[in-house]
């Protein structure tokens, strides 16, 4: 008789540890993806002219995001425009945070002296002052 209480125990303990399931639903925190849009189509600007970035954030949950420009908080707005009065290289970040993590891209400008690309005309009068213009390749 112990012997089938024995049995009929430990049947009934493996039903019940048989009948627990994995499959509950446990919460997978989702960080969000962010890249980054040139709307201007090219990496490298004139000093003081203006290039374009847009931010693109995949968050299934709320989040708030801040670019930066080399390490300096520069927006928390979606479109970055970037003007520098300095040349030399730029690095411009994008990092998105949510309750589950955060994530970031940069991308890389590069911003010449103003007189990198176009002409000089030097205008000579026969009897008055000569005049001198730039040309850009914007045409002014």
């Amino acid at each position: 008789m112990k012997k089938n209480l024995i049995y009929f125990s430990l049947f009934v303990f493996a039903g019940l540890v048989a009948s627990c399931s994995d499959d509950d639903e446990k919460y997978t925190p989702i960080p969000p993806v962010v890249s980054i849009e040139n709307t201007s189509g090219t990496l490298s600007v004139a000093q003081e002219d203006t290039l374009y970035f847009k931010a693109n954030i995949e968050s299934p949950i709320e989040s708030s995001f801040q670019w930066s420009v080399n390490g300096k908080e520069a927006s928390t707005d979606s479109i970055l425009k970037f003007t520098s009065e300095e040349m030399g290289k730029f690095e411009i970040a994008l990092t998105a945070k949510n309750a589950d993590g955060e994530h970031s891209a940069t991308t890389s400008v590069e911003v010449y002296g103003k007189y990198k690309y176009g002409m000089f005309v030097l205008n000579e009068g026969s009897s008055s002052n000569g005049t001198l213009i730039f040309i850009s390749p914007k045409g002014g």
